[in-house]
């Protein structure tokens, strides 16, 4: 069997590094096909006098040593296995038999389709919207409709507040970005941007008093209150989501199918994210390992440093906004008496957003601990 030493295959092509690694063939133990060379270069003022004896005498000893360290470390890897595995079959049973079906092939024919080549997933939220909406296609065809007004029913409401915040967000974020010396046309497109935004937030609103009556006196009351010169901006405008109103206004009586609903759209944005996450923490990857390599010079290191700087940026969107959604669920989960959702999406924390190759500070290959955010 050939296979390329872990050293050098980052440098062949992606169809070489599932084909040819270590670390996918059955039976391969705890090695990178490296470890002859690394005491050549020691070894060569010696080779005169040792090219004639005999095995080294502390062979035996060396590996002794080895093997010591490397069963606790075995132990580890099979226990964060065994716990990715279990939750995989918990969630995806048939994904799960079609993965491991797939994995023997391989390994018996080489020549069969490599399971580890991967396949883009499917948009979480687009597919749950999408059943919403059939559900609500259901309810007419049997005669039950559930709107309160002619074009948004109620699975509509919640998602296009959603979707509201997200725009939300990203405006807030290209406001920070725009910086001190931007453009008249770089302030017009965001001016234009955010008087859409106000346009469409007034006419959701509009229509959230048909469906959550308690609204009305809500906004009234918070706009008695406010100051007019700490007028909310665009970006700060609350929507007062089912998830939301509970905190700011816990005697509020809100339907609880609109909570169900807003339920399914939050899960499925945490998934959303969460590839998001992964996908940036990724291409920070990818784009450190290309920086290393193939970078020289102060004016391409700049450049690249400011590529890097933005993936970074985005990376550290995602968690915000994964902590927002999560913050979301946890308010729905007790008014919908949802339980054991925080073992599939824990709180993330600043150290557990790291690459999957990565691992913790200190921690070599052989060593690494894998985040929950790769096992979701």
């Amino acid at each position: 069997m050939f296979l390329v030493p872990k050293f050098h295959l980052p440098a062949h092509i992606f169809a070489c590094q599932i084909t040819y690694s270590h670390n996918l063939v059955k039976g391969m133990g705890h090695t990178d096909g490296e470890a002859p060379e690394r005491g050549w270069a020691n070894i060569n003022p010696v080779a005169t006098s040792t090219h004639e004896m005999g095995p080294m005498t502390n062979l035996g000893i060396s590996l002794l040593w080895k093997l010591k360290g490397a069963i606790p470390e075995r132990d580890q890897h099979q226990r964060d296995f065994d716990e990715f595995n279990e939750t995989l079959i918990m969630e995806r049973p048939e994904e799960v038999q079609r993965w491991k079906q797939g994995v023997e092939e391989c390994e018996a024919d080489m020549s069969a389709a490599n399971p580890f080549n991967p396949t883009t997933a499917n948009v979480m939220q687009a597919l749950v919207r999408l059943t919403l909406s059939q559900e609500e296609s259901e309810e007419l065809e049997r005669g039950i409709n559930n709107s309160l007004h002619n074009e948004v029913s109620p699975a509509v409401l919640i998602s296009s507040g959603i979707g509201i915040e997200e725009e939300q967000h990203r405006l807030l974020r290209d406001l920070l970005a725009l910086g001190d010396h931007a453009t008249d046309l770089q302030c017009s497109k965001l001016q234009d941007r955010t008087n859409v935004l106000q346009c469409k937030i007034e006419q959701w609103c509009q229509v959230q008093v048909l469906y959550m009556p308690s609204m009305a006196s809500i906004r009234t009351a918070r706009s008695s209150s406010t100051n007019p010169s700490n007028e909310e901006k665009t970006y700060e405008i609350r929507l007062f989501l089912p998830s939301q109103l509970k905190e700011h206004a816990p005697d509020a009586i809100c339907d609880k199918r609109l909570c169900q609903f807003e339920w399914k759209l939050r899960r499925a944005q945490v998934f959303d994210v969460l590839n998001d996450l992964r996908r940036h923490l990724l291409l920070h990857t990818h784009l450190y390992k290309f920086k290393n390599i193939n970078i020289r010079g102060q004016r391409a290191n700049t450049r690249a440093a400011a590529v890097i700087g933005k993936v970074e940026h985005n990376v550290i969107e995602a968690g915000e906004r994964y902590r927002h959604a999560w913050t979301g669920l946890n308010y729905l989960c007790g008014t919908l008496a949802k339980d054991g959702w925080q073992t599939i999406f824990p709180i993330l924390e600043s150290a557990h957003v790291h690459g999957m190759s990565e691992g913790e500070a200190g921690q070599s290959e052989g060593n690494r601990t894998l985040s929950w955010i790769w096992k979701a």
